[in-house]
C-alpha cells in the first residue's frame, strides 16, 4: 500500500472519530420534550378508546351521562391534538342531540334523551372556541359561522352587563334573576379575546374586563384565599357578593367547581401577556401555601384556606400546576415530581383515572408543552418544530466540518492532496450519518401509540437500507482514483467527417 494511500486511510479514519465525537448525546430535556408530545398523544388515543362512543362522551364514573362540559373538553382535545376525523365526530353528535333548544346553546345534561335543557356557559363558551379554532386548524370555514350563531347566543342569554364591564353568568336560566349566578371557574378571558378577534358585533373586551375585574375584588378586596365557586351578581347595583343576598346562611367555599380557574387564568397568560403578575401570584400563594403545610390539596377549603376536607383534590394539582408555571416554577416542579408524575403513570396504564381528572391532566400538559395553541400565530408553521431538541441533537461541528471539507476537496482536485481531502470529507459526512442513525435509534421511536414501533422501526430500516447503499456504492466506485487517459486516434485514420477521398484528408 503506498504512502499517500495510508495517509488516506489515517485521515479518514482520524476525521471519522472526530466527528462521531465531537457532540455530546441530547439532553434530558429535549427528550422529556418528545415525550411529553407522545404521551399527549397516546392519552388522547386512550380518551377516545375509553370515553367516546360514535361522538358521545361517556362519562363512565358519573352514571354514564354525558354533558355538554364533556363535550367541549372533548373538542378542544380534538383540534388540539390536531384530530379533525374525532373533532368532526363529536361535533356532529352534539350539534344533533344537545343543540336542540330553539336557540343555539345546548343542553348541559343527557342520557338517552336531554334530562336538563338548561345552558352551562362554561361548556358553550367552550364549544364556541373549539369551532373557531378548528375552523383555522383545519381549513373549515362553516365552522367559524357555527360558532358566530353560538357566540350571538351566549351574549344574548348568559352574558350580564354592568356598567362599562360585562360577565358570564352560569347559564341561561339564572340571568332573569335578581342576583345572578356568576360560577368563578367559568372565566375565559383566553377565549373572549379570541371572540373579540372575529365577532365585532358584540364587546367581547368587555367580558375580559368583567372577568378580572371579578378576580381582582375577591382577592384584593375581599381577601380571599381560595375563590368561591359562586358569586352573586347585583344587576342594578353593578356589584358582586360572596354571599347570596337576603340569605342567612353561609355556604361560599371553595371546592370542586372552582379548580378550573388557576389553569384558565395560565392559558390566557400564555396567549396574550396581559401582565397581570400581581394577581397570578396572589392566586398561586395560598395554594403553594397550603401544600407546603400539609403536603397536599384538599377538594374543599374555607375563603381563608382553612381545610375543610381531607380528601386530596386531584385535579387541582393539574390546575395548580398550570398556574405555577407561569409564576414559580419551583412550586411547579414539585407538584410534578410529587404528584402529578404518579397521576401521569395511572393515567398511562389506565387505572384509578375518573373522567374529570383525565381532562385537567390532559389540559395541563397540553399547556406545559405547548399544544393549547390558537393556530393564528404568527410563523405558525414553526410552532410545532421543538429547537431546543434540534439545538441539543443536531452534530453542528460534524456538519460544519463536512462542508469545509468538501470545499477543500474541491479546490484539491487533480492535487497530490486530493485523496486526503477527500478521505477526510467522506468520513466527516459518514460520521454525521451514522450520529444521525444512532439518534433515530435511541431517541425518536415511538414505544407508545399500538402501532408505533411497526412504523417507527419500519422507517428506521429504510434509512438504513438507504445508508447502506450509498456505503457500498462507495466501496464499489472508490474515491479519488485518477480517470483513465482515452487513447489517441491513430493519426492514420481519416476524420469521421471527411467527405473527401483519404488521400485528399
Amino acid at each position: 500500500m503506498g504512502r499517500r494511500r495510508i495517509a488516506a486511510v489515517a485521515m479518514a479514519v482520524a476525521t471519522f472519530a472526530l466527528c462521531a465525537c465531537s457532540a455530546p448525546h441530547p439532553p434530558k430535556p429535549a427528550d422529556e420534550s418528545v415525550g411529553r408530545l407522545d404521551a399527549l398523544s397516546a392519552l388522547w388515543s386512550f380518551y377516545k378508546f375509553q370515553y367516546i362512543d360514535a361522538g358521545r362522551v361517556v362519562s363512565l364514573d358519573e352514571g354514564d351521562i354525558t354533558t355538554s362540559e364533556g363535550q367541549g373538553y372533548a373538542l378542544l382535545r380534538a383540534v388540539w391534538s390536531e384530530d379533525a376525523e374525532t373533532f368532526a365526530s363529536v361535533w356532529d353528535w352534539t350539534r344533533r342531540n344537545l343543540q336542540v333548544r330553539g336557540d343555539h346553546l345546548f343542553a348541559w345534561k343527557w342520557k338517552g334523551r336531554v334530562l336538563d335543557a338548561n345552558s352551562a356557559t362554561d361548556a358553550d363558551t367552550d364549544v364556541a372556541l373549539a369551532l373557531l379554532l378548528a375552523s383555522r386548524r383545519f381549513s373549515k370555514p362553516e365552522y367559524e359561522g357555527e360558532a358566530r350563531a353560538i357566540l350571538a347566543d351566549i351574549w344574548r342569554l348568559e352574558v350580564l352587563e354592568l356598567g362599562e364591564v360585562a360577565v358570564p353568568t352560569a347559564g341561561d336560566w339564572t340571568r332573569r334573576d335578581r342576583y345572578p349566578v356568576v360560577h368563578v371557574a367559568y372565566l375565559a378571558p383566553y377565549a373572549y379575546e379570541e371572540f373579540a378577534s372575529f365577532d365585532e358585533e358584540h364587546p367581547w373586551s368587555r367580558v375580559v374586563d368583567g372577568s378580572y375585574r371579578l378576580l381582582e375584588w375577591l382577592y384584593f378586596d375581599k381577601q380571599v384565599a381560595f375563590p368561591p365557586e359562586i358569586v352573586y351578581a347585583d344587576a342594578r347595583a353593578g356589584t358582586f357578593s360572596v354571599e347570596q343576598p337576603r340569605s342567612r346562611s353561609s355556604s361560599a367555599r371553595f371546592s370542586y367547581d372552582a379548580f378550573p380557574i388557576f389553569w384558565r387564568i395560565a392559558l390566557d397568560e400564555r396567549w396574550n401577556w396581559r401582565g397581570n403578575e400581581r394577581l397570578r401570584a396572589r392566586m398561586l400563594a395560598p395554594l403553594r401555601d397550603a401544600y407546603s403545610q400539609s403536603g397536599a390539596l384538599y377538594d374543599r377549603y374555607e375563603l381563608d384556606g382553612t381545610p375543610r376536607s381531607k380528601l386530596e383534590a386531584l385535579p387541582l394539582y393539574a390546575t395548580a400546576h398550570a398556574l405555577a408555571q407561569e409564576e414559580d416554577p419551583e412550586f411547579a416542579r414539585r407538584l410534578r415530581e410529587e404528584k402529578l408524575e404518579n397521576l401521569w403513570a395511572n393515567a398511562m396504564a389506565g387505572r384509578d383515572t375518573p373522567y374529570y381528572l383525565h381532562n385537567w391532566l390532559w389540559f395541563d400538559a397540553a399547556l406545559d408543552a405547548g399544544s393549547t395553541r390558537t393556530f393564528d400565530e404568527p410563523l405558525v408553521f414553526l410552532r410545532s418544530f421543538d429547537f431546543d431538541a434540534f439545538r441539543s441533537s443536531f452534530p453542528l461541528f460534524s456538519f460544519v466540518a463536512s462542508l469545509c471539507l468538501f470545499a477543500v476537496a474541491r479546490l484539491a482536485h487533480g492535487t497530490r492532496w486530493q485523496k486526503l481531502a477527500t478521505a477526510a470529507f467522506l468520513a466527516a459526512s459518514i460520521a454525521v450519518c451514522v450520529r444521525y442513525l444512532a439518534w433515530r435509534a435511541t431517541s425518536s421511536l415511538n414505544f407508545i401509540e399500538p402501532l408505533g414501533p411497526t412504523i417507527s422501526v419500519a422507517l428506521l430500516a429504510a434509512e438504513v437500507y438507504c445508508f447502506g447503499s450509498v456505503v457500498l456504492l462507495l466501496v464499489q466506485v472508490g474515491f479519488g482514483a485518477p480517470r483513465p487517459r482515452s487513447a489517441p486516434a491513430p493519426a492514420h485514420d481519416p476524420p469521421t467527417n471527411c467527405m473527401r477521398k483519404p488521400e485528399d484528408c
